[in-house]
């Protein structure tokens, strides 16, 4: 409240007074001073807060009445306000004469008081300047450039002095600057927003820069306002390294980290919304910042990952999502020098198969003198050797993030599954995981390639039914992703058996065996099983049906609708296979099909019973084996009339007569016929008798596109019998 202070000489009399009130200052531990004593004492303007540095003058003149002479230090400003690491910083000093009278030579100097105990010593010293002369209540700014200041807190002492300064309390002024680091030397690298299980959340973060940097003080949080504090102590994280903060400490039970962990119970990061991950320097300013969205990954117990440490931090572009590693650096993280094969992919030409393969630089650097090199993994064991090469290309220069897009054109006809090897090679690559890539190329198979060879479709109680495969070419057969299909249903369903799903090789005349069951290895222990696949579905119709042979790219190579007539009529079909008598023969013609003869009833995967081989002869028509003995023991059973026919040739008839010049039998009568082909006759007339021994004509006519005779040829077929 207001009150006062009288001065009463000896005699009584008021030599001074002054009713003072608070709100003319002197609060606070500080006195109030007057400023002029010749000025009247009542005067509310005449009285100010002490600014001595102990806060009252007693006993001296009060430090807010002017000197006669009187430098200060009224103010001192840094530029740039939030100094980092690398930069100059500006001070501005404002050097003001309040005194009465002009000095002259007063001495500037600015000190990094290094210790901070604020005794600012020779060896502190930064700059001094002379000031000449300063006019009464003027002022003069001196300008100083500080070179870069290591990161943390600095305390800069500026201190005047003259010759005939009468007040030196006001000579000082100290700053206390905080020297941060660049945004971005230290990134969000990795975050663990949608954690599996028990896993805590957490956040990965990098050091970009040479020198370590101290996060002590420094705060994170996520796109809400709470902060939370990283480390309060003492913390720093190692140049081109890593460090952990996560909600829980028992991170450590999931992974082994070396690097540093430390605690922060940061808000719980969204996992279903977009949501942030900034970073605050002891200064409080932003040292990094990510917005994420769902749609960028990290769900699944997979963490978000960024690509580029320099890249943009809120953009999608470079982040990835993969298996969490934290600690250590991102399976996809940029390099310096990092040449990858970004696509491969095949097209079908004229000649043969189009590769393409695109090349991309995904590191920062330009990379000259490209290698790429083209292999034919033939054996597919995923080894390129020197005599798999196909191709070799060069390219000269590839610009970071840019790509290159080289074809080779493989002028050759394989078929079915093919892998192709592309390989990528750079001088210093930095990252060869990513150097090659294969592609599987697949190819159809030749018709007939495996045919149908044989079919049990009615076995004996117990036993099992199967479908027997027959490699009629040179080559080896990867029956890898072939089918084996029945015929549609009425709803348009139907029986799919795959024969494998891996790498399955037949090799040439070899066979593959399809089981309905286990019990055909008990019933033919030689079977070899790595050449059957047993599949419950397999299903025949005892009145016949579809069997549909398809290739890994569902291209059909053999089809056969069998029959139960097809089986001889002396002979029961139970338990009795339907065998192929000619592989070389199509595979719907029902005279290439008849009952196996031997004595187990059929011959899984071995030659049938009732094979008749194709003979090749230069001349037109040929006859094989003659004699033949159509009495079902397995042996020269079946006749192969095999020919070769003029190119206008279109249509075939083929007739059997005995010695008499008696018909007895049509084999074919106007049938559409390729240029060379085979017919099997089994003995029997058209009645479905067994002949006689003896001597038959063969008579083969074909007749061209009017019908009229190409060429006529005959042969004469003896039919005998064992003694």
């Amino acid at each position: 409240t207001t009150d006062a202070v009288v001065i009463f000489d000896p005699t009584n009399a008021m030599i001074d007074s002054v009713l003072y009130s608070p709100s003319w200052g002197g609060s606070g531990g500080r006195s109030l001073e007057r400023v002029d004593t010749s000025v009247n004492s009542t005067f509310e303007s005449n009285w100010k807060t002490s600014v001595h540095p102990l806060g009252a003058t007693p006993g001296t003149i009060n430090s807010v009445t002017q000197k006669t002479f009187d430098a200060a230090v009224s103010r001192a400003t840094i530029s740039p306000q939030f100094p980092v690491t690398g930069n100059s910083i500006t001070i501005s000093s404002v050097v003001k004469n309040i005194g009465k009278h002009d000095l002259s030579s007063i001495q500037f100097r600015l000190f990094n008081d290094a210790n901070s105990d604020s005794i600012l010593t020779t060896n502190e010293l930064q700059f001094q300047q002379n000031i000449s002369t300063l006019l009464s209540s003027d002022s003069t700014t001196v300008l100083t450039i500080l070179s870069p200041l290591a990161q943390g807190k600095h305390l800069l002492g500026i201190k005047i002095s003259s010759l005939t300064d009468e007040d030196t309390t006001n000579n000082t002024l100290f700053l206390s600057v905080t020297v941060g680091i660049p945004p971005r030397n230290i990134v969000v690298n990795e975050i663990m927003y949608a954690p599996a299980g028990d896993m805590p959340e957490w956040i990965e973060l990098y050091n970009n820069s040479a020198e370590p940097i101290s996060i002590s003080q420094w705060k994170i949080s996520d796109n809400g306002s709470t902060k939370i504090s990283i480390a309060n102590q003492s913390a720093s994280i190692a140049s081109h390294s890593y460090c952990i903060v996560t909600t829980d400490s028992s991170l450590t039970n999931f992974f082994p980290i070396s690097s540093p962990v430390f605690v922060a119970p940061f808000s719980a990061l969204n996992n279903t919304t977009p949501d942030a991950v900034v970073v605050y320097d002891e200064r409080g300013a932003t040292m990094d910042s990510v917005y994420y969205r769902q749609s960028w990954g990290g769900l699944n117990g997979n963490s978000l990952q960024r690509f580029d440490f320099f890249g943009p931090s809120s953009d999608s572009i470079n982040w990835r999502t993969a298996v969490p590693n934290p600690g250590i650096e991102n399976p996809s993280a940029r390099k310096e020098i990092d040449a990858e094969i970004k696509n491969i992919s095949t097209a079908k030409i004229t000649n043969g198969i189009q590769i393409s393969a695109t090349i991309f630089n995904q590191g920062r650097q330009i990379i000259n003198g490209l290698t790429v090199k083209f292999y034919h993994d033939k054996n597919r064991d995923s080894t390129m050797q020197e005599t798999e090469l196909i191709d070799s290309s060069v390219v000269s220069t590839l610009q970071p993030l840019d790509s290159v897009t080289l074809q080779y054109n493989w002028n050759v006809q394989i078929q079915g599954m093919q892998s192709i090897i592309v390989t990528v090679e750079a001088v210093n690559d930095m990252r060869l995981s990513n150097n090659s890539q294969k592609i599987i190329e697949k190819n159809n198979f030749a018709p007939q390639t495996l045919v149908i060879n044989e079919i049990m479709y009615e076995p004996l109680p117990g036993k099992a039914e199967f479908v027997e495969l027959f490699n009629r070419t040179v080559d080896t057969i990867d029956i890898a992703q072939w089918k084996l299909m029945d015929q549609p249903s009425l709803s348009g369903s139907r029986a799919i058996i795959p024969l494998s799903t891996l790498t399955a090789f037949v090799p040439p005349n070899g066979f593959f065996l399809i089981a309905s069951d286990s019990s055909i290895v008990t019933q033919f222990p030689v079977l070899d099983q790595k050449n059957v696949v047993i599949n419950p579905s397999l299903s025949l119709s005892n009145s016949g049906e579809d069997l549909v042979l398809v290739d890994l790219t569902d291209t059909p190579i053999d089809s056969v609708r069998y029959s139960p007539l097809w089986h001889m009529k002396n002979l029961t079909s139970s338990g009795r296979s339907l065998e192929r008598i000619n592989p070389s023969i199509l595979s719907n013609d029902t005279r290439n099909w008849s009952s196996s003869v031997s004595s187990t009833g059929s011959t899984p995967a071995s030659s049938n019973s009732i094979f008749t081989k194709s003979t090749a002869q230069n001349s037109s028509l040929h006859l094989s084996p003659n004699p033949f003995s159509p009495d079902n023991d397995g042996f020269e059973d079946f006749l192969s009339i095999n020919y070769s026919l003029p190119a206008n040739s279109t249509t075939i008839r083929l007739r059997i007569y005995d010695v008499s010049g008696r018909l007895i039998r049509r084999l074919a009568q106007n049938e559409p016929s390729p240029s060379t082909g085979s017919i099997i006759w089994n003995g029997m007339d058209d009645d479905g008798h067994r002949v006689r021994i003896g001597m038959y004509i063969i008579l083969f006519e074909a007749l061209d596109n009017f019908g009229g005779t190409a060429k006529t040829m005959k042969d004469v077929a003896v039919v005998g019998r064992k003694l």
